[in-house]
């Protein structure tokens, strides 16, 4: 996915917006919206992004603010980019200033209100699969709404987005906004 993210997704929104939005829903831990952001940096374009984490635990909040993980989750990566994107401790790794200063947290419960978008790009990945079906179809079409035209829904492999809603599959777990 994050591949399909760097060779496709990611080129397409930078050559067509100055200022991308991206939320991470749910976000966890935040290594997913942290990933993100290498990708833009990488692509140049990291100044320009406007990147939000949100989940409803404090707890994960904290953590993914703090942006230190266990060594293990940086294994697959080059010794350039451990460099430049991490600093290394002897049992932990934690992002860098570069990343940990451009993302912004927030405590947020997607039961209780969708952020206001439009997003370019959103991230939703293995969540909808714990839900009701009728909880997380609220929860798709509030996300999908607030997609900007053309905009970008990354998903896990089992979730998928309801029939009849404004995105088609361009990828495989990434999904597009369709024009109005």
């Amino acid at each position: 996915v994050f591949d399909n993210l760097r060779q496709n997704v990611i080129p397409q929104i930078i050559k067509n917006i100055k200022k991308p939005r991206i939320w991470s829903a749910a976000c966890s831990d935040g290594h997913e919206l942290y990933s993100i952001l290498i990708l833009f940096d990488q692509a140049g374009r990291l100044e320009d992004v406007e990147p939000i984490g949100t989940d409803c635990r404090s707890q994960a909040v904290a953590q993914a603010r703090e942006g230190i993980f266990p060594l293990s989750a940086i294994d697959k990566l080059t010794a350039d980019m451990k460099e430049r994107y991490f600093e290394t401790r002897a049992s932990a790794a934690r992002v860098a200033p570069l990343l940990r200063e451009k993302a912004s947290w927030k405590v947020a419960d997607l039961f209780a209100g969708i952020e206001s978008g439009p997003f370019d790009l959103i991230l939703w990945r293995n969540m909808s699969i714990y839900l009701k079906p009728e909880s997380a179809d609220k929860i798709w079409r509030g996300l999908i709404a607030e997609l900007s035209p053309g905009g970008f829904l990354v998903t896990g492999k089992a979730d998928h987005p309801p029939s009849g809603s404004k995105v088609e599959r361009f990828a495989a777990c990434v999904y597009r906004r369709t024009d109005d």
